[in-house]
């Protein structure tokens, strides 16, 4: 709900531009709809419901217009128009238009019951001790509460000459190439195995003292070591090296989903034990670089942090990475809500007219949420995939709408007119619209490129 303190000039502005007309002014005081619930409770169709801010919203196709809600409403201030007019949505337009900041979220005082409610918000005294407790709390949540720090390896991609060298050593088996290029790439592992040291990859060739034990046939990734007319070879690359690298993020999501723990934390590294491993496989199936693979009946590819990469890297091209995070989003962000729907801990929460909060005891900086903020205001930090929309639509139910304007001017790319209507051809499907609007009115399907949905169609 929404209080009104002894702040207040009677001006009116909140009276205008509550959008359902749930505030009014009875005796020179500005009182408002309590959302104590007990419309929904009483209707007999379900037609009230309370939405995700914790107002109430009413669907007309649903109402009979049998005015029970105006009948049990305890502040007086449910009207029939023919539909119910006077419950508060908690959109927070009162709140962001009034010049002396008298309106307050008072959200705390719904932890009394309902027949006791009425009674405390008539006490203007009480409503200014609750309010100033309620203030103090704010300034607290604004207060900074640390921060995260998590390490992990980056590569260079453009000191990277996809040798494959990196591959090749990590134990964990926590970096993986495709490459495109036949041939050689100077990944070095011949030169390992030989035991004459007769290989000379500077110029692809043998040299005279090499035996012809074979042994770096079979261990070459690439099949580039053959033998013609009795001479062992090695096939150049037919161009440049081309490919892909991908590793792992230390993004710790296989540990949060692993249903025994064969995966856990320690000191900042995931390790894995596969005494306790079911192979159920989740771990595959979250894993954001599709990294993670079953190797001879033992799933790998969480990286150790062992370094042992950043030393065999023949063009310093991998290093470890130290981030941090404090849990604040830039100015980019339009609180669309896609952050707060994907985070696998529930540390991300939304409120109207604040902004994203992070729970850093939730948080396990899997930067889930920057993979998929569609305006970049939380930074990707270390080697996460940016995920893009690749399908999308954003319905507007028209008989829930009660034109309160807000979606209007949330929408970033103007995709909504005054007339309430979507234009496809500017909508980017974030669901900013649908976050802000606080009677469910708006909903949105998004497919990324991952395959990863969100919303109803």
């Amino acid at each position: 709900m929404f209080v009104t303190t002894s702040d207040c000039t009677n001006c009116g502005a909140c009276i205008r531009e509550c959008p359902t007309g749930a505030i009014m002014e009875v005796g020179g005081k500005v009182v408002s709809c309590i959302t104590c619930g007990m419309c929904a409770d009483i209707c007999p169709t379900k037609a009230i419901t309370m939405n995700k801010y914790g107002g109430f919203v009413v669907d007309k196709e649903k109402c009979t217009k049998c005015g029970l809600c105006k009948a049990i409403c305890p502040m007086s201030i449910i009207r029939m128009e023919p539909y119910p007019v006077g419950i508060c949505t908690r959109c927070g337009k009162c709140v962001d238009v009034c010049p002396v900041d008298a309106r307050l979220d008072g959200g705390a005082f719904l932890k009394y019951r309902k027949e006791e409610l009425v009674d405390k918000l008539m006490d203007l005294a009480y409503i200014e001790k609750t309010a100033e407790e309620i203030k103090k709390d704010l300034k607290k949540e604004e207060e900074p509460k640390g921060e995260l720090k998590k390490r992990s390896i980056k590569v260079d991609l453009d000191k990277c000459i996809m040798c494959r060298r990196c591959e090749i050593v990590c134990p964990a088996s926590a970096i993986r190439l495709e490459i495109e290029t036949e041939g050689c790439t100077r990944c070095g592992r011949c030169v390992d195995v030989c035991p004459f040291n007769a290989i000379d990859l500077d110029n692809y060739e043998m040299l005279k003292r090499c035996t012809k034990c074979l042994k770096c046939i079979p261990e070459c990734p690439q099949g580039a070591i053959y033998v013609d007319d009795g001479q062992v070879k090695i096939r150049p690359p037919d161009g440049e090296v081309q490919g892909n690298i991908t590793w792992c993020a230390n993004c710790g999501m296989c540990e949060l989903n692993c249903p025994t723990k064969a995966i856990y934390e320690e000191r900042g590294k995931y390790l894995n034990d596969p005494s306790v491993c079911i192979r159920c496989g989740r771990c595959i199936e979250v894993c954001p670089m599709d990294i993670r693979a079953e190797e001879n009946g033992i799933y790998k590819g969480t990286c150790i942090l062992c370094g042992k990469c950043v030393k065999e890297c023949p063009e310093d091209a991998i290093s470890f990475e130290r981030v941090t995070w404090d849990g604040s989003v830039t100015d980019a962000c339009t609180r669309c809500g896609t952050c707060a729907l994907v985070c696998p801990t529930e540390a991300i929460s939304l409120s109207p007219g604040e902004n994203v909060k992070v729970d850093l005891e939730k948080c396990i900086m899997c930067e889930t949420c920057a993979s998929y903020c569609p305006y970049d205001a939380i930074p990707i930090l270390t080697s996460l995939p940016k995920r893009k929309v690749v399908e999308g639509e954003t319905k507007i139910n028209k008989d829930l709408c009660v034109r309160c304007m807000l979606c209007v001017k949330t929408c970033p790319h103007d995709a909504i007119d005054d007339d309430i209507n979507v234009d496809p051809e500017k909508c980017v499907n974030c669901g900013a619209c649908a976050q802000i609007c606080p009677v469910n009115a708006i909903k949105v399907w998004r497919k990324f490129d991952n395959g990863v949905e969100l919303g109803a169609r």
